[in-house]
């Protein structure tokens, strides 16, 4: 979310593909995919926005410290 808010295009997901194979092959990575999609649906809608083009930095929270 933080990513594509600032105007990212895509962003890498390696790490969590990789666990995934590690630990349950084709499936273990399916479902991490499904895991992660249904994470970003939820924050999206959490964050009030219709669609994926209404996300932008205004709904990032600034933090200091």
């Amino acid at each position: 979310f933080k990513a594509l808010a600032l105007g990212a295009d895509f962003v890498q997901l390696g790490r969590p593909i990789l666990w995934g194979l590690a630990h349950g092959g084709e499936q273990g990575v399916r479902h991490v995919l499904k895991s992660l999609l249904a994470e970003f649906e939820i924050t999206v809608g959490l964050a009030g926005c219709a669609k994926l083009a209404d996300v932008n930095a205004t709904y990032l929270a600034e933090t200091r410290g």
